[in-house]
């Protein structure tokens, strides 16, 4: 009977948590049961990394050629950091395959043991109801955004149709703002459905690892409250010792799972602030200087920028959401009722005592270290794409009023 409880409950957290794996499992991302990755699987990542970076490098050609356009230049590699990104996601998953069946195991083995208490099973369905719901958004946003890199062409295509070009000296914006023209459409097809292919493999990527970023912090924050309220409950208990090694226990699980959460998401939040600041900073030149740019982007430029935001800004207020609560169970085990008599109470004011130690230093999601993931740091993020911003802007008023000259 209890097994079959137990496999009730596991079978109830992968409902919750299979649409961000299901997404990761197609694009080659989420580790094999054995941890040792087929033939097959090696060789198609390999060819995703080669094509990301033969779109890489034809996005750097093309803006050395438009070197003496500063604007066309601009635009262009303000979307080459999301090649330089997918590659860290892909490499940093493909090498962190073993803390993410740790993670997965001990997360799913918590929440086993947890829905075992019927006190619990109210809160934890609604988190994961919740968080089901959030990998949805975030997945639906980003095929959004993709959407408007695949009607590109036409958007391209319109614009310079309706500023008069001649259709022998039109230009196709492909995806990624890979230019072809229209003397060859027989491999401007095949480029565009090769690039198309790559463009939705990128919101596979993006969304599933941002999706199972939601989970594993959502699922963190769960635990963190449940052991609050497991706290709560030691008020009065007549087996407070007993049921307070339970909770010591559950207090370093949850703390060895901020530590996974680190080690596989260090390095891709760490990318991701590096180079989403410097591409904000020149899609912003392009819709506020460029109005869109010179070849009709204004809407993928808008559509980028926004997603470049929502993806910090995801990072951030779930990294501060962490170290909140975390807090919280600081004051929670300050408001145990330490202070009365009961049977080996020295035994349990130590282990409350020690419980405290280790709460004083909150649990953070950090960019390897460099600096801590929470809504502050989104500020200062912020503050550095306006500069960078301001920079470039007075380079090319610069430039502008030189050449007038």
């Amino acid at each position: 009977m209890v097994d079959k409880t137990k496999e009730h409950d596991a079978t109830l957290y992968e409902k919750y948590t299979r649409i961000n794996k299901t997404i990761l499992k197609i694009v080659f991302l989420w580790p094999t049961a054995d941890g040792e990755d087929p033939f097959y699987r090696k060789v198609l990542k390999l060819l995703l990394l080669i094509s990301f970076l033969v779109v890489f490098v034809k996005q750097g050609h093309r803006a050395y050629t438009f070197r003496e356009d500063l604007s066309s230049c601009l635009e262009i590699l303000s979307l080459s950091p999301t090649c330089l990104i997918v590659i860290c996601r892909i490499v940093t998953f493909s090498c962190k395959g073993e803390a993410i069946r740790k993670f997965e195991s001990f997360n799913r083995d918590m929440w086993i043991e947890e829905f075992q208490n019927e006190e619990n099973r109210k809160t934890m369905l609604n988190t994961a109801r919740t968080v089901n719901i959030l990998s949805r958004f975030i997945i639906i946003l980003y095929y959004i955004c993709l959407g408007n890199f695949i009607c590109t062409p036409m958007g391209t295509i319109y614009d310079q149709w309706r500023n008069g070009v001649a259709m022998e000296d039109m230009i196709y914006n492909f995806p990624f703002l890979v230019a072809l023209n229209f003397h060859n459409p027989v491999y401007n097809a095949i480029v565009y459905m090769y690039l198309v292919s790559v463009a939705i493999f990128i919101g596979c990527w993006i969304s599933g690892i941002e999706s199972f970023y939601i989970v594993a912090i959502q699922y963190t924050i769960l635990h963190i409250r449940l052991l609050r309220e497991a706290l709560f409950r030691l008020r009065g208990n007549a087996n407070a010792l007993r049921d307070l090694r339970t909770c010591i226990i559950k207090h370093n699980r949850i703390y060895r799972n901020a530590a996974l959460i680190n080690d596989v998401f260090g390095p891709v939040i760490l990318f991701l602030f590096v180079f989403n600041t410097i591409s904000m900073c020149l899609v912003l030149f392009n819709i506020v200087i460029m109005n869109g740019g010179h070849n009709g982007n204004f809407g993928i430029s808008i559509s980028y920028l926004s997603s470049e935001v929502v993806s910090i800004f995801f990072y951030c207020y779930f990294g501060s959401n962490i170290i909140n609560e975390s807090v919280e169970l600081s004051n929670a085990i300050y408001d145990v009722d330490w202070y009365e008599d009961r049977p080996n109470a020295l035994s349990f004011c130590n282990s409350i005592r020690i419980m405290m130690i280790r709460s004083q230093n909150p649990i953070t999601i950090t960019a390897c270290g460099f600096v801590e993931v929470s809504l502050s740091t989104m500020t200062s993020i912020a503050s550095t794409t306006l500069s960078y911003f301001t920079l470039v802007k007075k380079m090319y008023e610069e430039k502008y009023s030189n050449s007038e000259e």
